[in-house]
């Protein structure tokens, strides 16, 4: 069974292309800057990525540990990852169906001033 827009490792790449395309533009004529920002931006992804790592373990473990309790409190937390699940569906759909991807694997070129 693949949960493919379930995951959450796979989105923080767009994230992260995302970020360093935006950087490039910013601070393209200023090395220094770029790299700066461009290592800020790799953080950002990998905490990204974190915090939905720990949010959906903590829903999951939540609700299993809810079906012990009582029926209601199950119920709500069993709703509440359902529209967490919903919404990361949302999210993956964006990222991997938009009209203007931060960058085209087929199209990337690296100049000599950028393999630095």
């Amino acid at each position: 069974m693949d949960f493919g827009y379930f995951r959450r490792l796979s989105n923080m790449y767009p994230v992260m292309l995302s970020l360093l395309c935006t950087s490039k533009k910013w601070f393209g004529s200023r090395p220094c800057l770029r790299r700066f920002f461009d290592l800020i931006a790799i953080m950002a992804s990998y905490v990204y990525m974190g915090f939905h790592e720990g949010f959906a373990a903590g829903m999951v473990n939540t609700a299993s540990a809810q079906s012990a309790g009582s029926i209601e409190q199950f119920i709500v937390w069993v709703f509440a990852l359902f529209v967490y699940l919903i919404l990361l569906v949302r999210w993956n759909l964006y990222l991997f169906n938009r009209e203007d991807p931060p960058i085209s694997v087929t199209k990337f070129k690296m100049s000599r001033n950028e393999s630095a």
